[in-house]
């Protein structure tokens, strides 16, 4: 609704129109780094004066945060202390004159800057020879561009030694780091940075590198401990007693086995030869057999001289007179 007043001057007649103020806008500059200071102006314009008279009105101006008003600041600038929470903030304004209140502002969102989060879960193991494996997952950049910069200490002296960029918030990073000492140790320190800072660095990482050192493939090629001689000795040793004790078990084995069936041969031709000298020593007792080259028939016995028998046949004196003669008398 208008308002018209008309005042009467001795220099003539002046026409005001009364209206809200316009609708505020707010200026700033909205990205600063956390524990500064930042200042927001709310700019309005009365409709009561025209221009070139506006410096004679004055407006007050009611300030909101996520459309809470904040008390006691009806000034046209608002002061405020940036910390890493302002950034779920929305701040807004309304410009007030002789009780006529403008349209609320565009609210307008702080971007608190700050160092980046540490690093989560920093890990590293070896997994292959020469090589150590580093994992982590990001964290949050603090608003700019963030990257990482790993530290490597070998001794007493920290070195840096690698930068690396960041994948993103909440990503896992994975870096393979050597090739390095095999056998030796190795601690590792990380931090994340941005153009404002770096963050604290989560706890030491320590990894001992696999494979075989140079001193141990030296030792190899050189020979082994004498420790290590003498228990090779002892098993060779050992293996070679067991071989020449199995291979005389056999040899005795086979050795009786032999010398039985020899001897059971032996015996059978023994029985055999007793066999036949009884059947010879019958056949010529009786009168029918033969001895190598001697034949004997009935009384008179014939025997080549080449040749001796095992026995002696006795002739019969002139005087004695043959059993069956004598029967027949």
């Amino acid at each position: 609704m208008l308002l018209f007043q008309v005042i009467l001057m001795t220099c003539g007649l002046l026409c005001i129109v009364q209206d809200r103020p316009s609708n505020p806008n707010i200026t700033g500059y909205l990205n600063v780094e956390v524990n500064r200071y930042i200042i927001l102006t709310c700019s309005s314009n009365s409709t009561l004066a025209p221009d070139y008279n506006s410096e004679l009105v004055t407006l007050s101006y009611t300030w909101f945060v996520n459309d809470t008003k904040i008390n006691e600041e009806t000034r046209e600038t608002l002061i405020l202390y940036v910390t890493r929470e302002l950034k779920y903030n929305r701040y807004s304004c309304t410009a007030t004159e002789d009780g006529l209140e403008s349209d609320r502002s565009v609210p307008v969102k702080i971007n608190p800057l700050y160092i980046p989060q540490t690093p989560l879960n920093f890990t590293g193991y070896s997994f292959t020879n020469r090589y150590i494996n580093l994992t982590w997952i990001s964290g949050f950049n603090g608003g700019y561009d963030q990257f990482f910069i790993l530290y490597l200490n070998e001794g007493s002296t920290w070195t840096e030694e690698r930068n690396l960029t960041d994948p993103g918030e909440g990503r896992e990073v994975q870096f393979d780091h050597g090739p390095l000492t095999p056998g030796s140790e190795y601690w590792f320190r990380l931090q994340s940075c941005n153009k404002i800072n770096c963050s604290s660095t989560p706890n030491d990482v320590r990894a001992v590198v696999k494979g075989e050192s140079c001193a141990s493939l030296r030792e190899k090629q050189d020979g082994t401990k004498p420790t290590d001689a003498i228990v090779v000795i002892c098993i060779i040793s050992t293996l070679f007693g067991i071989t020449c004790l199995v291979v005389a078990v056999i040899v005795i084995c086979k050795t009786r086995y032999g010398n039985k069936n020899q001897k059971d041969t032996n015996g059978d031709q023994t029985i055999q030869l007793e066999e036949k000298l009884m059947t010879e020593h019958y056949e010529n007792v009786q009168g029918t057999g033969t001895c190598g080259d001697v034949t004997v028939q009935g009384d008179v016995r014939v025997q080549s001289t080449d040749v001796d028998c095992d026995y002696t046949t006795l002739e019969r004196p002139d005087h004695e007179t043959v059993y069956e003669d004598l029967k027949s008398i």
